[in-house]
């Protein structure tokens, strides 16, 4: 028979045992919770970011430094934080950064943000949007005559952003000229160019009412079937994170008289200098896109002196 003395060392050892296994358990659980938790990242850029883009970059960012993320906006380019201060910074280039918090450093990394048409097939042959401005005209024309109810395309012409993006694509002539009723496509400049798209009913005239978070929603919705706006470079190679995101949808460039080009805005990354950062590059496999890269400075000039006489010439028909 075992004595009392035994039994209480028995129990004793087990105890133990419980007690430090549940200690391992603990620190464990610490260290991964040291590391897992969502990076908080404040984005700081002067663009229409509406929660569908918002939700492109905090997934991109995510899948670059593998951890999760939440994502909060900041579009004037202050440098205050409504609670606890972030531990990444994405900062458009361009914006000041002088007054950032000392403890923040830039990283050689950045996500690249390109402007796109969105669109969606109708019941035609087309497996893509035809690359020039004649061609998408047409589609367009397709498009409408297999639903004479719907507009094919809706635009955020009420943003001076995508007004910006159009006019580095599209440029007014120095000289105005007599307005002829052409085809869209064969108008110079992009004020008679879009006016004319919608007098020939491809365009939504309530377009020129319309925020990028309207038109979005609009596309969304069905209700349309090509808009534009922004995304992370690499959807140009990743039809699956296309389809994630407006589901099946394709991009492409905005179609012109040349070749494919995309305007480029470069958001940097800068960390808290605590963080320590495993990034994970996402590289073009098959395009070789042409990018329009942003120049901050001409480009704020532009929305502040130039997008609101464009936009008064368009809803007025100013030619």
């Amino acid at each position: 028979m075992p004595t009392q003395t035994m039994i209480n060392q028995g129990k004793n050892s087990y105890l133990a045992r419980l007690l430090f296994l549940t200690l391992l358990f603990f620190i464990d659980f610490g260290a991964i919770a040291q590391v897992s938790p969502e990076a908080r990242t404040t984005l700081i850029a002067e663009i229409d970011f509406v929660p569908e883009i918002l939700e492109m970059i905090r997934k991109s960012l995510s899948r670059r430094i593998a951890r999760p993320v939440s994502l909060a906006f900041q579009p004037d380019g202050r440098s205050e934080y409504s609670s606890r201060r972030p531990d990444f910074l994405l900062i458009e280039d361009g914006v000041a950064t002088a007054s950032l918090p000392l403890e923040f450093s830039p990283t050689p990394w950045h996500i690249d943000l390109v402007w796109v048409l969105v669109y969606r097939n109708g019941n035609g042959n087309f497996s893509t949007v035809p690359p020039t401005l004649e061609e998408f005209g047409k589609f367009l024309l397709q498009l409408k005559a297999e639903n004479p109810n719907v507009y094919p395309w809706f635009e955020s012409l009420y943003s001076k952003e995508t007004l910006l993006n159009f006019n580095k694509l599209f440029a007014e002539p120095r000289a105005r000229s007599e307005y002829e009723k052409l085809p869209f496509w064969q108008q110079p400049g992009m004020v008679k160019m879009l006016y004319r798209a919608m007098e020939q009913g491809l365009l939504n005239p309530l377009s020129v009412e319309a925020d990028q978070a309207l038109a979005t929603k609009v596309f969304l919705a069905g209700d349309t079937q090509c808009f534009t706006l922004w995304v992370p470079l690499e959807f140009l190679d990743n039809a699956w994170l296309v389809e994630e995101a407006f589901g099946r949808a394709k991009i492409t460039a905005f179609p012109g008289d040349g070749e494919k080009r995309f305007p480029r805005k470069i958001l940097r990354l800068w960390k808290h200098d605590e963080i320590m950062v495993n990034w994970n590059s996402a590289t073009l496999v098959s395009s070789s896109p042409v990018l329009i890269d942003a120049d901050y400075v001409v480009d704020r000039k532009w929305v502040k002196f130039e997008a609101e006489k464009a936009y008064d010439r368009l809803i007025m028909g100013d030619f």
